[in-house]
């Protein structure tokens, strides 16, 4: 899992995975300011890889955590999920802030 900064002010991101409602990993990645054009990134290490039904939430900076954006692993029909969490303005016609979490069912295990 990655986090991508498009943006020209530092961020923390920060992400929690959840399972049956107990975290099972959270983590934070601070990455620093960049041109849009050249985007900036992270990777988190040591989140669990086993297949099962996980709630991802992300958030950026100091903003409360009930504003997390998430993703439920039980709504896709694989075994694996490419993540990557977005920030900054990109593919954006309105040129707005955006804050995102791509996805892929294209991966193999342990990528």
């Amino acid at each position: 899992m990655s986090a991508l900064s498009f943006d020209d002010e530092p961020h923390t991101f920060h992400v929690r995975i959840e399972l049956d409602g107990e975290t099972v990993y959270r983590e934070s990645e601070r990455i620093e300011a960049t041109d849009p054009d050249d985007p900036v990134g992270a990777v988190f290490d040591g989140f669990p890889t086993k297949p099962n039904p996980y709630l991802l939430s992300t958030w950026l900076d100091d903003r409360p955590e009930k504003t997390a954006r998430t993703l439920d692993f039980a709504e896709y029909d694989t075994e694996c999920l490419g993540l990557n969490i977005q920030a900054g303005t990109y593919d954006d016609e309105a040129g707005g802030d955006r804050f995102a979490i791509a996805h892929t069912t294209n991966c193999k295990d342990g990528e």
